[in-house]
C-alpha cells in the first residue's frame, strides 16, 4: 500500500519523525478500500460468471440479454452522477447492486419457458442491470477517489515539512494524492479481477464432475452464485462505512464543470465535461474499445476460443486463466504506476501487448478440436471423447490471452486511475468523469454483444472477424491516447 515512506520519497518530509505525534488521529482508508474490494468481490464473482456463461448457454439469447443491459447503460450513464449526489455513494453501490442480483436470479427461471417469453425476460432483466450499473459504478468511483484523497491528507498530515512554498506544497500534494488513486484503484480491481477467477473455476469444476448434459448443471450453479451476489450487498449495507468529501480550499473547478447553480449535477453539464475538456473526449475511443474487447473476451472467445479448441466444459478453466493473469497484473501495475510518466509506459505496453494478440489472431487462427472417431460432434476433450491437442495449440491460446490480460489490466486500472487523477477538484467533476468512462465502456460492450446477436454482422462467424473490428478500434484509441499523453 501507499504509505508515508513512499510519500516522502516524493518530497513529503520526514515521515517516521512525525508519525508518532500524529498518529493517534489518523484514519487508515485502507480498511475502507479493502471493504469496497470484499463487497465488489462477491458481487461480481456472480455476475462476471453469470456474464460469461450467458452466451454459453445460449449464444443468440445471451448477446440479447447482454446487448440489453450495455445499451440501457450507455443511455443511463449520465443519469449516475445525479443519483450518486442524492444518495452518497455508499448507498448508490447497494441500490446499483440490487439489480446484479435479479440478473443472476434470472438465469433459474423455468426451464420450460417458451423461446419468446425468456427474450423477454432476459431483455427486461438485462435492462434493469443496465439502469443499476451507472449508478453502481460511479458510486465506486466516487466512494475510491474520496477515500483516495483522504489517505494521501492523512499521510500529508504525519509527514509534512513545514510549509515555505505554497506552489511545491501543493505539487507534493497533488503528486501524493495521484500515487494513493493510482495504486488504490490497482489493489480494487485486483480484488475486483480475483472474483472472475474464483467463480470460474468453481462453475468449472461442477461442469468438469457433472455427468450427462451441461444444462442439469445449471440450476447448482446459479442458485450457488445468487447466494455470493447476495452476501456481497449485504457486505455493502453493514461493513462499508460511509466517507464524505474532502473539500480543497483554494482550488478552481474549471467554471464548475458537472455543476450547475444550485450546487446539483445536471445532465447538460455532465455531458458539457465530455465536449469542453480534451483531455477527456481524447480518451473516448479507448475507453470504448475496453468495453468492446471486454465484451470480446467474455462473448466471444469462450464460444470461438476456448471451446472451439477444448469443448464446451473447458470454458470456465479458460476464463478462469484470463482472470488470474489479470488480477496479478492489475495489482503490479498499480504498485508501479503512481506517476504520470509510469502510467505512459504502461499504456504503451497495453498497446503493444493488444497488438501481439489481434494481429495473432487474424494471421494465425485457433485449432479446431478433433473428435475420436466414435464420438461425433459436439465433443469435449475433458470428456476423453476428443484427441488431445498439441501443446503448441495449447500453448498459443494460453499465450494470446496471457498477453490480452495484461493489456487489459491497464486499461481497467490505469484509465479510471488518470480520469480521477485529472479531473479531481471536485467530486462534482470526478463523477462526471466516472460516468462518462462508464457510459462510453458500456457502448464498447453494447456494440460487440449486438454484433453477435442472430442476424447481425458477427453472428456465427469466426473470431477472426472480430479481431479486425478490435484491432481498428485500437489504433484509434491509441491515437487519442498519444495526443494527450505526448
Amino acid at each position: 500500500m501507499f504509505d508515508s515512506s513512499e510519500y516522502s520519497a516524493l518530497g513529503g518530509g520526514h515521515g517516521a519523525e512525525r508519525r508518532g505525534r500524529f498518529g493517534s488521529h489518523i484514519q487508515n482508508y485502507t480498511k475502507n478500500l479493502n471493504i469496497l474490494g470484499i463487497s465488489f468481490f462477491l458481487i461480481f464473482a456472480a455476475w462476471n460468471t453469470t456474464q460469461s456463461f450467458a452466451t454459453t448457454v445460449d449464444p443468440s439469447l445471451g448477446d440479447a440479454f447482454l446487448f440489453a443491459l450495455y445499451i440501457t447503460f450507455t443511455f443511463f450513464a449520465v443519469l449516475g452522477p445525479r443519483i450518486v449526489q442524492y444518495l452518497g455513494p455508499k448507498n448508490a453501490i447497494i441500490v446499483g447492486g440490487l439489480p446484479y442480483l435479479l440478473g443472476v436470479l434470472s438465469f433459474l427461471a423455468p426451464s420450460d419457458m417458451s423461446e419468446q417469453n425468456q427474450y423477454i425476460l432476459k431483455v427486461s432483466v438485462g435492462a434493469l442491470v443496465g439502469f443499476g450499473a451507472p449508478i453502481l459504478w460511479t458510486g465506486q468511483g466516487v466512494y475510491l477517489s474520496r477515500i483516495a484523497a483522504r489517505h494521501a491528507q492523512n499521510l500529508e498530515e504525519s509527514s509534512s515539512l513545514p510549509q515555505l512554498d505554497v506552489l511545491i506544497d501543493s505539487n507534493r500534494s497533488n503528486e501524493a494524492s495521484n500515487a494513493a488513486l493510482a495504486e488504490f484503484n490497482g489493489v480494487f480491481f485486483s480484488f475486483f479481477q480475483a472474483n472472475g477467477f474464483f467463480g470460474s473455476i468453481g462453475t468449472g469444476l461442477v461442469f468438469l464432475f457433472a455427468t450427462g448434459d451441461l444444462k442439469t448443471s445449471y440450476p447448482t450453479v446459479f442458485t450457488a452464485l445468487t447466494i455470493t451476489c447476495c452476501f456481497g450487498i449485504l457486505v455493502a449495507v453493514f461493513a462499508l462505512p460511509k466517507v464524505e468529501a474532502l473539500e480543497i480550499e483554494g482550488v478552481l473547478d474549471r467554471d464548475k464543470i458537472g455543476e450547475n447553480k444550485d450546487g446539483e449535477i445536471s445532465l447538460i453539464e455532465t455531458l458539457k465535461l465530455l465536449v469542453a475538456e480534451r483531455r477527456m473526449y481524447l480518451m473516448v475511443p479507448i475507453i470504448l474499445y475496453n468495453g468492446f474487447t471486454l465484451s470480446f473476451i467474455f462473448g466471444t472467445m469462450p464460444v470461438l476460443g476456448w471451446e472451439k479448441a477444448f469443448g464446451k466444459r473447458f470454458v470456465p478453466f479458460g476464463t478462469g486463466w484470463f482472470y488470474l493473469i489479470n488480477t496479478i497484473a492489475t495489482y503490479l501495475i498499480g504498485r508501479y504506476a503512481n506517476t504520470p510518466k509510469k502510467q505512459k509506459k504502461v499504456m504503451v505496453l497495453a498497446g503493444v501487448c493488444h497488438i501481439i494478440v489481434f494481429a495473432s489472431l487474424i494471421l494465425l487462427p485457433i485449432a479446431s478440436l478433433k473428435c475420436k472417431p466414435d464420438h461425433p460432434s459436439p465433443c469435449d476433450w475433458l470428456r476423453g471423447t476428443a484427441e488431445t491437442p498439441s501443446l503448441l495449440d495449447i500453448a498459443y491460446i494460453f499465450a494470446l490471452v496471457f498477453f490480452f490480460a495484461i493489456g487489459d489490466a491497464v486499461w481497467e486500472s490505469q484509465i479510471p486511475a488518470y480520469l480521477q487523477s485529472v479531473f479531481s477538484e471536485s467530486d462534482n467533476d470526478t463523477n462526471a468523469a466516472m460516468s462518462n468512462l462508464k457510459m462510453w465502456q458500456s457502448l464498447g460492450f453494447a456494440l460487440q454483444f449486438a454484433l453477435g446477436i442472430k442476424g447481425m454482422p458477427l453472428f456465427d462467424q469466426s473470431i477472426e472477424y472480430s479481431a479486425y473490428i478490435c484491432a481498428g478500434i485500437l489504433l484509434v484509441g491509441l491515437l487519442g491516447l498519444s495526443m494527450i499523453l505526448k
